[in-house]
């Protein structure tokens, strides 16, 4: 099985993926797409974004916390085991 990098580096040399990467490039340099770019930017850096990374960050340090103690520690180990053979099958 590979991992999700060796088949975006995989896909990146073959034909198709250097032909899409070509073409991504072109549209990014393109002036329609310095303007969706610039629309991006302005999106991920304005203050919906910014609220939005203050709540995943609440809730991390939450989740660390609840972690913390015995008895949810063990329940993260065994919901540890059962993402990562999901993710092995």
């Amino acid at each position: 099985m590979f991992s999700p990098l060796g088949k975006a580096i995989g896909f990146a040399v073959s034909p198709r993926g250097r032909r899409a990467i070509r073409h991504a490039v072109r549209a990014a340099r393109s002036e329609e797409g310095r303007k969706l770019m610039a629309q991006a930017h302005k999106v991920a850096t304005g203050p919906e974004a910014r609220k939005f990374v203050d709540q995943a960050k609440r809730a991390a340090v939450r989740v660390s916390e609840t972690a913390k103690t015995p008895e949810n520690a063990q329940r993260l180990d065994e919901l540890k085991r059962v993402v990562r053979s999901r993710l092995r099958s």
